[in-house]
């Protein structure tokens, strides 16, 4: 079974916010247009953070030493 790409070849670095040494992220456009955000929480503690874009946005945790990705297409 393939696992799907979240940063695909040909992906394209966007503008996101600038993180800091406890959270941290980046942001790609795909390809086929999808955008993908990595954020990184490198501390010993589940950190909250808020996500905005288009208009959009959410608000939600990241547990402590993780990575997430999200992706919106």
């Amino acid at each position: 079974m393939r696992r799907p790409k979240f940063v695909a070849r040909g992906a394209r670095r966007i503008e996101s916010s600038p993180g800091n040494k406890e959270l941290n992220n980046i942001a790609f456009r795909n390809p086929d247009g999808a955008i993908s955000l990595v954020v990184v929480n490198t501390t010993k503690a589940a950190k909250p953070f808020a996500v905005t874009w288009k208009g959009k946005a959410f608000r939600t945790e990241l547990g402590a030493r993780s990575v997430s990705t999200f992706v919106w297409k």
